[in-house]
C-alpha cells in the first residue's frame, strides 16, 4: 500500500509538472517586440506578464522593444520573435517585399500616424509643409505613406524636404527648430510636446487619418508558419494579451504603478499615451470586448473572455 501511495504521489508530482501551464518544461516560450522603445503603450503586455495571464494560457513571453515594422516584419519572417507590435500600412509594404507575415489582431481603430509641429513653424494646414524641412526616419511606416498623405492633399513632394532622423531625435529638433515638423505616432506626442514646451514653444499634431490616409492602425503580428502550425499558440496569446489590456482599464492606478516601478518608462510619457490612445479608439483608451479580433483566419477570431 505504501508503494502504491508513493507510485501515485510520483506519478502526480510529473503530472503536475507537464501540466500545470506557470511550469517552464510545459510552457511554450515566446518572443514578443514592441513597436519600438518601451513605453505606456505597451503596458498590456506586460501588465499581462506580471499577473499571470500569460502563464495562465501556458506561455513565457520575453518582451523586448522593436525597431519599427519593417524590421520587425523581418525578424518575424526569419523566426527571430513570434509576434510583434506592427503597424498597418508598414506591414502591408512589408508583405508586397515577400514577407511571410499577417497581423492577427487590432489594437489601434484610428490610424496613429500624425504630422507634428510647433504652433510658431506657420504650418496651419498642410498644404503649408511645402518648402518646410520634415525629421522622418527613412523606412519608417510614417515616412513610407507620407507620399500618400502628400498626394491626398494636393501636396509637392517635390517641395517637400525629408531630413532622417532616428526617432529618439525627433522631438529635441523639433524643440530647437532644427525641423519644422516631423512624422512620428501620435502616442509619442508626449515627448514632443514636453521638449517643445521646455523650449517655450507649443506642439500639435495633425492625424494622417483625418486627412484622406484613413487605415487601420497598430496591430499584433505574427508569421503565416505561426498561423498554420500554432493556431493555439495564438489564441492563447491573444487570450492573454486581452486580458492585459482589459485590466489596464480597469485597474489603470495600478498599471502605472506596475510600469513606473517596474520598466524604464516616464511617468508624464505614460499618462499621456492614455490620453492620446484614447483619441485613436471608438469608446476606450484600449481596445477590447471584440475590438481586438483576429483578421487573419476565421478560425483563430477569439471573442473577449472565451
Amino acid at each position: 500500500m505504501k508503494k502504491t501511495l508513493i507510485a501515485l504521489s510520483c506519478i502526480a508530482l510529473i503530472y503536475a509538472s507537464f501540466c500545470a501551464p506557470g511550469q517552464a518544461l510545459g510552457a511554450d516560450k515566446v518572443k514578443f517586440a514592441a513597436s519600438w522603445i518601451i513605453t505606456g503603450a505597451d503596458a498590456p503586455y506586460f501588465v499581462a506578464k506580471e499577473k499571470g495571464f500569460y502563464e495562465a494560457e501556458g506561455i513565457e513571453v520575453d518582451i523586448t522593444r522593436g525597431y519599427g515594422t519593417l524590421e520587425n516584419a523581418k525578424r518575424l519572417d526569419a523566426g527571430q520573435i513570434d509576434f510583434a507590435d506592427a503597424d498597418t500600412g508598414g506591414l502591408i509594404l512589408a508583405r508586397g517585399k515577400g514577407a511571410t507575415v499577417k497581423l492577427i489582431a487590432m489594437t489601434y481603430h484610428k490610424n496613429p500616424q500624425a504630422v507634428v509641429f510647433r504652433n510658431d513653424s506657420g504650418i496651419k494646414a498642410l498644404k503649408d509643409l511645402e518648402g518646410k524641412k520634415i525629421g522622418g526616419f527613412v523606412g519608417g511606416a510614417n515616412t513610407v505613406l507620407f507620399p500618400a498623405l502628400a498626394k491626398a492633399n494636393n501636396i509637392d513632394p517635390q517641395k517637400v524636404e525629408i531630413i532622417n532622423m532616428f526617432p529618439g531625435t525627433m522631438a529635441p529638433a523639433l524643440a530647437s527648430k532644427k525641423c519644422d515638423a516631423t512624422l512620428e505616432y501620435v502616442v509619442a506626442f508626449p515627448d514632443n510636446e514636453k521638449a517643445v514646451k521646455q523650449a517655450g514653444g507649443e506642439a500639435m499634431y495633425l492625424l494622417f487619418a483625418d486627412y484622406g490616409v484613413s487605415i487601420y492602425g497598430q496591430g499584433i503580428a505574427t508569421s503565416d508558419k505561426i498561423i498554420k502550425e500554432k493556431p493555439d499558440l495564438v489564441r492563447r496569446f491573444l487570450r492573454a494579451s486581452i486580458r492585459g489590456r482589459s485590466w489596464c482599464l480597469e485597474n489603470f492606478e495600478e498599471a502605472i504603478d506596475i510600469m513606473t516601478s517596474g520598466y524604464d518608462v516616464v511617468l508624464y510619457r505614460y499618462l499621456r499615451q492614455f490620453q492620446i490612445r484614447s483619441e485613436l479608439t471608438e469608446d476606450s483608451p484600449f481596445l477590447f470586448e471584440g475590438s481586438m479580433v483576429t483578421i487573419c483566419n476565421e478560425d483563430l477570431r477569439t471573442p473577449h473572455g472565451q
